[in-house]
């Protein structure tokens, strides 16, 4: 199973910096302008309980 969030969603939800670590991103992505809020991201289950999510 796949799980979407976007890096605005991550953002609202407070797991951001997780995500970024997670996924490797760089944590500024945003803010420079290298990522839209609106770009998904596709987490795998264990990723996204890792991350503290409920689907």
């Amino acid at each position: 199973m796949r799980i979407i969030i976007t890096a605005g969603e991550a953002q609202d939800k407070g797991i951001w910096e997780k995500l970024c670590d997670l996924k490797e991103i760089d944590i500024y992505a945003i803010a420079e302008g290298t990522m839209d809020s609106d770009k998904e991201v596709i987490l795998t289950e264990e990723e996204a309980h890792k991350l503290g999510l409920k689907w």
